[in-house]
């Protein structure tokens, strides 16, 4: 047989056959083998790659927060004041910090302890105001027996009394009655007192005023007891920083706790709530250390309410039982920053986030970054959405609540959300979560919008529905809307105008604005100007 030059014909045996086989198939393996081994190098590459540049995005991010600026530098200083001062009432009440203060010793006798007289305190020549709580005339009549009444005593009772730069005693003498005529006719005289006033501390010579002003001393004024009684010295009031901290602690445990504990409960009534915690660090607390992080809670009413409550709670850890124990009663919407803790709470708090700490977040990724790849990364897309909410608060800041529910509303009967506003986005289906994002996007009152492919994840009939409200939104809200779509009857349905774009950058536009809505694909002239444009988008370019 004749062959060609290129082709040659070889006999060989059935086992050097089978052995060339088996050769086939070793080879065949170690080659899927080589090309595993390759995928599981470029696997581990890829995660090393990721992983250095997690880890230098951290160390940029750690150098932002160590070196940068801070926004919150004047609240940290307020914040270590505090925690300087916060427990010092408890220390001076129950003898902490006294233990440790030198003894006064004067020559050849002891200082006395000092009584629970306003004259042993004040010194000599202070004013004294006296105020006289008779009984009105037409009261000093007997009950009994309608003889007048007469006086037969009087107690009197001392209190200190404070106004700034100044202080002096005031006496509340409350007078004592009797009726004679029936103590001659019956041996036994009917005896009427004036009503007392409420004693703030009972055995106290403590005022309000003064009380309220040591408040107002040390945590407005953020000046400790030591300071406060150094000043009194100096005036001549011997006024003990003990003595101010028991007044301080039995006055806020009598008087202020049922406010608190009433204003905790009318709280827990509201339907939006706002919570937060911050460090705190306590000198001297009883079984911790001095650097032990305690922290302070706040939580609040939110801008809806008429009353505003703002309430704050002292607790020495971070953990999320405080704040369900704080919480009790409480059912509705809980907004708080990113810790996982309000998370754990019952299922009848919803926790929604805080747009200021995402923010902050996409802020901190934007510094990691550098500056070429910053422009269209997703921490900038992040950052300026919520700078465009932000920008709707502002707008919305002058109406009243009823206003801005109205104006939301709105937008959301306009998406056909209507019969669904109380539901939270994981209980959206993705067609509404197209609708929701529709919506806040018309909000921006933007007079361009762009929408990548938005119906690209929705099934036939949710998309239908969908590309038939979005005619009936432009109708009613006018804007300059660009679509990008790769379905060519979707373009048909909705566009005015359909600009085909080539790799080379030449484009061919198609007018549609004769063509009245609603449209259907088969009719004659769409199905000309579809077989128009499919030729267009199949047309080689140049560079083909």
């Amino acid at each position: 047989m004749q062959t060609s030059n290129t082709e040659e014909m070889v006999t060989i045996s059935r086992a050097e056959y089978e052995h060339l086989q088996q050769e086939k198939a070793r080879n065949a393996k170690l080659e899927a083998k080589f090309a595993a081994l390759e995928q599981e190098q470029a696997q581990v590459i890829t995660s090393l790659t990721l992983q250095n540049e997690w880890l230098l995005e951290q160390l940029k991010l750690s150098k932002k927060k160590l070196f940068g600026r801070s926004s919150e530098q004047a609240e940290q200083m307020v914040m270590e004041q505090l925690s300087l001062t916060y427990n010092e009432l408890e220390a001076y009440a129950f003898g902490t910090k006294a233990a440790t203060e030198k003894q006064i010793t004067v020559k050849a006798h002891e200082r006395k302890r000092q009584s629970g007289n306003v004259l042993d305190v004040v010194p000599e020549g202070t004013p004294t105001e006296v105020v006289e709580h008779r009984l009105p005339g037409n009261e000093r009549t007997c009950s009994a027996c309608g003889s007048k009444l007469v006086e037969i005593g009087k107690e009197v009772r001392r209190s200190l009394m404070m106004k700034p730069a100044e202080f002096w005693v005031r006496e509340d003498v409350y007078y004592t009655y009797a009726c004679k005529n029936c103590e001659q006719e019956t041996g036994e005289a009917n005896i009427v007192k004036a009503a007392k006033e409420p004693a703030l501390l009972p055995g106290s010579f403590a005022s309000a005023e003064a009380v309220a002003y040591l408040a107002a001393q040390k945590f407005v004024m953020y000046s400790p007891l030591y300071r406060l009684e150094q000043e009194f010295n100096r005036q001549g009031l011997r006024l003990s920083r003990q003595t101010m901290a028991n007044w301080l602690l039995n006055t806020s445990e009598k008087w202020l706790r049922p406010i608190y504990d009433a204003l905790r409960e009318q709280l827990c009534k509201e339907p939006v709530l706002h919570a937060d915690e911050t460090t705190l660090q306590v000198l001297k607390e009883p079984g911790r250390s001095s650097t032990s992080k305690s922290y302070m809670w706040l939580y609040r009413t939110s801008g809806c309410t008429k009353q505003a409550i703002v309430l704050y709670e002292y607790q020495p850890t971070r953990k999320a039982e405080h704040a369900e124990y704080f919480l009790q009663g409480f059912s509705g919407w809980l907004h708080a920053d990113g810790y996982q803790g309000y998370h754990k709470l019952p299922g009848n708090i919803r926790v929604v986030g805080c747009w200021a700490h995402a923010r902050r977040k996409f802020d901190e990724a934007l510094g990691t970054l550098p500056q070429e790849k910053r422009k269209d990364s997703p921490a900038a897309m992040g950052e300026c959405y919520c700078s465009q909410l932000f920008k709707l608060e502002q707008e919305f800041a002058e109406l009243t609540p009823e206003e801005r529910y109205e104006k939301a509303a709105d937008f959301v009967r306009l998406v056909g959300l209507q019969d669904y506003a109380d539901l939270t986005p994981p209980e959206l289906s993705t067609g509404m979560k197209q609708r929701l994002g529709l919506a806040r996007v018309l909000a921006s009152q933007a007079q361009l919008l762009l929408m990548d492919e938005p119906f690209a994840s929705l099934d036939f009939l949710t998309r239908g529905e969908l590309q038939s409200q979005l005619l009936a939104i432009q109708k009613k809200l006018p804007r300059t809307i660009v679509l990008v779509t790769h379905q060519l009857e979707e373009a048909l349905l909705l566009g005015q105008k359909i600009v085909v774009m080539h790799p080379d950058s030449t484009i061919r536009e198609f007018d549609l604005s004769a063509l009245p809505y609603p449209r259907d694909v088969e009719q004659p002239a769409l199905r000309a100007l579809k077989a128009e444009i499919t030729d267009e988008c199949r047309k080689p370019t140049a560079s083909e």
